[in-house]
């Protein structure tokens, strides 16, 4: 499988996960998209530039649509969800943000059969889990991320957090 990754380092942190679930079902990660059966893209929406440079990433993805199976996620499928997979109708799944376990789900989904498989809006704050998120001690990495909170409940004219993340959760302490 392939994603190409697009906006912050949650976005990078999110990539990471969606990598772990898609191990588990048997994909293993190329750098290369002409390689790939499974095409993720990891979309921004806080940045237009980000934003444009994904829209343009999925459409590259129409040609091959016989060879691959090709997903949305990220900030722009929490967004925008449905409508995402009306404008690109070769997309097979949409997953947004609060639901990326659902990929392994998602991976054996057929459009042809069903449309679109679109996991999109947030959970409830009392649902959320951040249980996926730990890093797994047998990844060796660099770097890593771990959150400890995401979303945001404030509405700042200036900010689209609460629109692409959610509501504010918080890991529990102990």
């Amino acid at each position: 499988g392939y994603i190409k990754t697009f906006g912050c380092q949650m976005n990078e942190h999110d990539t990471q996960r969606m990598l772990h679930h898609l191990a588990a079902e048997g994909y293993v990660p190329t750098y290369d998209a002409s390689q790939a059966d499974l095409v993720v893209v990891n979309t921004c929406s806080v940045r237009e530039g980000a934003y444009n440079k994904a829209m343009s990433e999925i459409g590259r993805y129409r040609e091959r649509k016989q060879n691959v199976q090709i997903g949305v996620t990220g900030c722009v499928a929490s967004q925008e969800g449905e409508a995402i997979a009306r404008r690109f109708d070769f997309v097979d799944f949409v997953i947004g943000t609060d639901h990326i376990p659902q990929i392994r789900r998602a991976t054996h989904f057929s459009r042809h059969r069903d449309g679109a498989f679109i996991a999109s809006d947030f959970q409830d704050v009392d649902d959320y889990h951040f249980a996926d998120t730990d890093i797994l001690p047998h990844e060796c990495m660099v770097k890593a991320y771990v959150t400890i909170m995401k979303g945001c409940d404030n509405t700042c004219a200036f900010c689209i957090v609460p629109l692409t993340r959610g509501a504010e959760v918080s890991r529990p302490a102990f």
